[in-house]
């Protein structure tokens, strides 16, 4: 398969806003998202005023993102951040109080606004973070009458629920909205999307190119059936991405070949760390997101000492049955290399947990699988 070589510079004027938004990216890849995409953004930047095509972008970026979704435009919503999306969720299905049910390990998002200070947020743990448990999931959202959420891929773990599984859910859970975080869903190649056709109780939250975007133009949008769009659009906290955001989204969305690149990359580096990094003693697991899972003695030194050296390190030893957990960002190859050199110098103390034998993980749907999604 023939990829843009993404590994190749993209010149901007060095004063230009463009080279500004570059520079505030992740250094883990050479560039993050389309240089038509950049050139966008500066574009509506450097002359806000000047332009007033927010409607003529609103209905270009619908367009195209039902093209992307294969559903219809009555299906999606676009929101400019990710806490208005629990928010409007929230105020329109949560009772004050409401039960929320959390499959963990994951981020509570429902825990940001005093109104909501009463709800209950209950959490189900599988027998292993690593695996799922929907039996068990199921007699836990009987004792709930809400909200039940869970990520999928997890960015924390790399568990991955399938279609059937989640229809399995759906069906099981026709008093309660399931919230599905598909967050990552481009890493892994593989959607419940296309459920949203037959379940009303079935919300599904996204972001463009996770990790490649800078989280100011980043956007976010949910797939769920049309009655619930009514429902949700008199949300106070329904608030639309901006022209900046909206220009990015377009020219994303029209070179889908670059982001596949890029995901390609990603894949193969995370394969090429873990390898380099067992040679060293470094217990790791592969997850169908961005990252690698690092089992580690001391994850919150390590992601300090990490993040230090220019590398994305997150301390995970907060979530239940990630105490001794961290999670590596991955990108190109520059920087995957210089993940390697910060491993061989981080301090042994850190390093010092046992080898443990833990069934390996497989790391996600085929790239034809995934390549099917553009």
């Amino acid at each position: 398969m023939d990829f843009i070589d993404h590994r190749k510079p993209v010149e901007f004027r060095q004063d230009s806003a463009a080279k500004k938004i570059e520079h505030r990216f992740h250094g883990r890849l050479a560039h993050a998202i389309p240089p038509e995409a950049l050139k966008a953004i500066e574009k509506y930047l450097e002359n806000p005023a000047g332009i007033d095509d927010s409607g003529r972008l609103k209905r270009t970026a619908r367009a195209l993102l039902s093209q992307y979704c294969r559903l219809p435009e009555s299906t999606i919503r676009m929101f400019s951040d990710r806490a208005g999306i629990f928010q409007a969720i929230l105020e329109v299905y949560g009772h004050d109080p409401t039960d929320i049910l959390l499959a963990t390990p994951v981020e509570n998002h429902f825990i940001n606004k005093d109104e909501y200070r009463e709800s209950s947020v209950g959490n189900f743990y599988s027998w292993s973070p690593f695996f799922n448990d929907c039996k068990g999931l199921l007699v836990r959202a009987a004792r709930n009458k809400g909200i039940v959420y869970l990520a999928n891929p997890n960015p924390l773990t790399g568990s991955i629920y399938s279609t059937d599984e989640i229809r399995y859910l759906l069906e099981r859970l026709r008093e309660r909205m399931l919230i599905i975080d598909e967050t990552y869903f481009e890493y892994y190649g593989d959607s419940c999307a296309d459920l949203v056709r037959r379940f009303g109780n079935l919300i599904i939250i996204r972001s463009l190119v996770e990790g490649m975007m800078h989280e100011e133009y980043l956007c976010r949008y949910i797939i769920t059936s049309p009655a619930n769009l009514s429902e949700l659009k008199d949300s106070r906290y329904v608030r639309e991405p901006g022209t900046v955001s909206l220009a990015a989204m377009i020219e994303i969305l029209r070179n889908l070949d670059f982001v596949k690149g890029q995901i390609e990359i990603i894949r193969e580096n995370k394969i090429s760390v873990e390898a380099r990094l067992r040679r060293i003693g470094v217990i790791c697991r592969q997850t169908p997101a961005d990252r690698l899972l690092v089992e580690i003695e001391s994850p919150g030194e390590a992601a300090e000492f990490l993040n230090s050296r220019g590398i994305l390190a997150e301390d995970l030893s907060s979530h239940h049955q990630l105490e001794n957990y961290l999670a590596l960002i991955i990108g190109d190859d520059r920087y995957s290399n210089s993940i390697i050199e910060a491993f061989q110098t981080m301090p042994k103390v850190f390093l010092s947990k046992k080898m443990v034998n833990q069934p390996r993980m497989i790391l996600c749907r085929s790239s034809e699988a995934a390549n099917a999604l553009y």
